[in-house]
């Protein structure tokens, strides 16, 4: 086959095609070229050898896909827009990663990363408090993104700049996420992987477009699973990890690693019925994906609000509900509905996993706005720190411009005052030697409170260490903020 025909046959005019073959056979396999052809073997479906390289060259790709155990099922060649970004040619600003050179570190939420990465082979997502080459992250202030996943979508570039030029196929390539694989988590690295291995995020863009508005309103607190939709991807996403994690619950590394492989299987099944039908992504029975779920699962799901309801009966959760007048946006106050709770998830025999769905659409305790608005759970954890979230329904939020704008302030006023009776001073400004600790991006510390200035005021968390407040004094100062009174508050044991 000429050069001519093989350019007509993959769809590319000859220019690019002598353009793109020129750094071929200059490079060999020494440099970022034999990385690409690798991966334009794999999803062309062919051996190098038909894509018209020297016989040199063609010998050595063909040894690296040995080495990977890759055969083409047919000698098929696809189009070659069917390979690379639409918005790309095949030069040196379009990076490959082999699929088995992806390396992945666990760092505790809020973690700052402490530069940026280009052409580091490393690559930050959902964590590191920063946006720009080698860091995508949301929990900053840049930006109007509501979750990283979108922040991946719209920025290719800071991917594409985190991978070093002329790296070998067998270098491997570093992905930090945080210890808390969340659904955004793992759908940025899903978008991420997709990109570097193949060049595009996926063929089609009212697919991806969906999954990340859907993605987007999930991180943003919004109801993604209902009682009629109980199989939702949303669902489905977090009986898997939960899954996982109860059965490697002495190893959390495999049990996140083991959840990086299923969310990836999961995510094709649920976009792959996404292209072929015209139901929407929340409908889509995410349980149907072959080999990940069973009648148990189902089950669980189903029983899941049962046991909801026995949180809310049992006397150590201490369950109470009121009314919290929260301030708007433009001025004033609304009152709204709040559920204040304690130990939904720690020494509890039958925890809730979907405690937040139940609670925000609980129309027997909370009928006016469809379910409960203020939702404030406070657990002491395993490893013994306490943990705080108190979060505001986010539908709620659009409709009256509700905020909680203010009280992640506040409750690290009382923070830093209480670590300072406990310890002499604020732990959290100085390390172990006495140094001075950075600062976390827009924060007076290194481990504040979160004050959700990435989830448009929605939503407040304590420090990744726990907090040092009791359960008392951070609902005393929930009461303030809201102008709530103790007393007037309902006990539901």
């Amino acid at each position: 086959m000429s050069q001519r025909q093989l350019a007509e046959t993959l769809g590319i005019n000859s220019k690019t095609f002598n353009r793109w073959h020129a750094q071929i056979k200059k490079s060999g396999i020494q440099r970022i070229a034999a990385n690409t052809v690798v991966t334009i073997c794999q999803n062309a479906n062919c051996y190098p050898e038909r894509l018209g390289l020297p016989d040199k060259t063609a010998k050595q790709v063909r040894l690296l896909l040995e080495e990977i155990s890759w055969i083409p099922s047919s000698d098929r060649i696809c189009l070659f827009d069917e390979i690379l970004p639409t918005n790309s040619d095949p030069g040196d600003n379009v990076f490959i990663v082999p699929l088995q050179c992806f390396r992945y570190r666990f760092v505790e939420m809020g973690t700052t990363a402490a530069s940026f990465y280009r052409h580091s082979d490393e690559l930050w997502l959902d964590v590191g408090n920063r946006l720009g080459d080698g860091v995508i992250d949301h929990h900053q202030k840049s930006g109007d993104a509501n979750s990283s996943t979108r922040l991946v979508y719209d920025h290719p570039e800071f991917i594409q700049n985190a991978v070093r030029p002329g790296r070998n196929s067998t270098d491997p390539f570093t992905i930090v996420l945080q210890s808390n694989t969340d659904l955004d988590c793992l759908a940025a690295l899903y978008l991420t992987k997709n990109y570097l291995t193949t060049g595009r995020f996926h063929e089609s863009k009212r697919v991806i477009e969906s999954f990340i508005s859907f993605v987007d309103r999930v991180d943003q607190g919004f109801l993604t699973m209902t009682h009629k939709d109980k199989y939702s991807l949303y669902s489905a996403f977090y009986r898997m990890t939960g899954r996982l994690r109860h059965e490697h619950k002495n190893d959390p590394d495999t049990a996140r690693l083991a959840a990086i492989s299923s969310s990836s299987k999961l995510f094709d099944f649920v976009l792959a019925n996404l292209a072929n039908s015209d139901r929407s992504l929340l409908e889509i029975d995410a349980f149907n994906c072959p080999g990940m779920y069973d009648d148990e699962d189902r089950a669980f799901v189903r029983k899941d609000h049962l046991r909801y309801e026995k949180s809310l009966s049992r006397k150590e959760c201490h369950a109470r509900q009121g009314m919290l007048k929260l301030p708007l946006r433009y001025g004033g106050r609304k009152s709204v509905d709040t559920l204040l709770i304690r130990n939904v998830t720690s020494n509890n025999p039958e925890p809730s996993r979907y405690f937040k769905i139940w609670a925000r659409s609980d129309l027997n305790r909370a009928s006016e706005f469809d379910g409960f608005v203020v939702l404030c759970t406070y657990d002491t954890q395993s490893d013994g720190r306490s943990r705080c979230i108190i979060s505001i329904k986010p539908e709620v939020c659009y409709k009256y411009d509700v905020t909680l704008n203010g009280l992640g302030a506040m409750l690290e006023v009382a923070e830093s005052k209480k670590r300072h009776e406990l310890y002499g001073a604020d732990d959290r400004l100085t390390g172990k030697n006495g140094k001075m600790l950075t600062p976390r991006p827009g924060y007076s510390n290194y481990d504040p409170w979160y004050d959700g200035r990435a989830h448009n005021d929605t939503i407040v968390d304590t420090p990744r260490t726990g907090t040092c407040l009791s359960a008392d004094e951070v609902e005393d100062i929930l009461f303030d903020f809201g102008n709530g009174i103790a007393r007037n508050f309902e006990f539901l044991y």
